[in-house]
């Protein structure tokens, strides 16, 4: 759990990247390092025009994350009935995790169309759907039949979706559809998740602001790339040093390295 993320200085939110990358291992002073729980984040969002100024993220981890906005969810009065949630939660007990009873391996494409039915086309970049893969494998430990697995997974999505604006309109509808699809066979993809045409974006509906004022919705806006500057050398992801090393090995040989050239039969 990260609590005021967003108060951290630089250098512990450097040293923290480590658990916000994705990785299950990764090196650390020349040992390995196994990441097993999975981070929790929270933070204010800051003054940006971009999300990825608001929240101090990169448009990466942004991406392999499930981003909520509790600003827009209507919550009630934590002073008079915040003890209730904790109560249950201590006469429940602990919760006894499961092996998951279906790898999904048939389901993948319907699951990707499911995701895209649920999220507006505008946010499908923000969204990796790998990870929304292994939460529906991770829901058969609880539901052992994939369709309803997948199903519950999709309205957990579109639930925090909608809190960010990222919802496609009629993804209620889109799931329960899904949830309703054949069983005997894995589904396939035109049978489940009926295409939602998307709204214009003066049709969206107000959201209920919780106890203060929800602020403006988070832009989806990706800040653009820096323009990359003309080189003789082919537009490739290299350092700086290997490409002057490889115009200064077409130089000394004569060659151009802008033409495709055969070698060994092969370009």
């Amino acid at each position: 759990m990260l609590d005021e993320f967003h108060t951290a200085d630089r250098s512990v939110r450097t040293t923290l990247s480590i658990l916000l990358s994705g990785r299950l291992v990764t090196p650390v002073e020349n040992e390995q390092l196994t990441v097993r729980p999975v981070p929790l984040l929270t933070l204010n969002p800051g003054e940006a025009k971009t999300l990825e100024g608001r929240l101090g993220l990169s448009a990466p981890l942004i991406r392999r994350a499930l981003l909520v906005n509790l600003d827009a969810v209507p919550l009630p009065d934590l002073a008079t009935a915040g003890e209730r949630a904790v109560e249950a939660a201590r006469n429940h007990g602990p919760l006894v995790l499961g092996a998951p009873q279906d790898d999904l391996q048939g389901f993948h494409d319907p699951i990707v169309a499911l995701v895209r039915n649920v999220f507006a086309r505008e946010a499908h970049e923000r969204v990796d759907i790998e990870i929304v893969v292994s939460l529906t494998v991770g829901m058969t430990a609880f539901i052992p039949d994939p369709v309803p697995a997948i199903a519950q997974v999709a309205h957990g999505v579109g639930l925090i979706a909608e809190t960010l604006g990222w919802a496609r309109p009629g993804w209620i509808e889109a799931v329960s559809e899904f949830r309703r699809g054949p069983r005997s066979q894995p589904p396939r993809t035109s049978a489940l998740a009926r295409r939602v045409p998307s709204a214009p974006p003066e049709a969206n509906t107000e959201q209920v602001s919780a106890v203060c004022p929800a602020p403006a919705s988070i832009s989806l806006v990706v800040p653009p790339s820096p323009a990359r500057r003309h080189t003789p050398v082919p537009d490739l992801d290299l350092s700086d040093e290997l490409r002057a090393r490889l115009i200064w090995f077409a130089v000394d040989t004569g060659q151009s390295v802008e033409e495709p050239r055969l070698v060994h039969g092969r370009k």
